[in-house]
């Protein structure tokens, strides 16, 4: 009689714990962060970050992010991004100007509330419609950070899964 009402603590115990850890999180952060050019060192702005929305972790998965992505003046809305096993996802957003969903580029972060690293899909000529990012000269924003060169080793760091972060520069 007795250990059944352990197993009986244990399995509420167990229940609770799930719940807890499945349960979104409201998350409200900004961030101090550089946005640079790889192969361009004389380029590199200082820009505020704000991130405003829910995580959510999931069983066997990387958790997922809804919410709103302040980049300076530039609102990024209604995202709903999952991060894959590189800790790797796509960035699409509503834009409310134009009334449809855009691409932004895409953000790997091992946990968002520390740091993160998004590069920034562009299109190479003003008449092309389509949007790149390259590891040679591509658009980056990494957070947090006070300089290029910080900037440029979160990057580095948290790409090592995705490409050989040493042809980043």
């Amino acid at each position: 009689m007795r250990f059944k009402k352990i197993y009986v603590y244990i399995i509420i115990a167990l229940l609770l714990l799930c719940t807890l850890y499945l349960y979104p999180r409201k998350f409200n952060n900004s961030y101090n962060a550089i946005i640079y050019r790889l192969g361009d060192k004389s380029h590199s702005e200082n820009i505020q970050i704000n991130i405003e929305g829910w995580i959510s972790n999931r069983f066997f998965r990387s958790p997922s992010f809804k919410g709103t992505i302040f980049i300076g003046e530039k609102k990024l809305s209604d995202i709903n991004m999952k991060f894959d096993k590189n800790n790797k996802a796509d960035i699409f957003y509503f834009d409310e100007a134009s009334g449809e969903y855009r691409s932004y580029g895409f953000i790997v972060a091992k946990n968002i509330r520390k740091q993160f690293t998004v590069g920034i899909s562009e299109a190479k000529n003003p008449d092309d419609s389509a949007k790149h990012w390259s590891s040679k000269d591509g658009l980056m924003l990494s957070a947090p950070a006070n300089n290029r060169d910080e900037a440029l080793e979160i990057s580095k760091n948290l790409m090592k899964p995705l490409i050989n972060s040493s042809i980043l520069k």
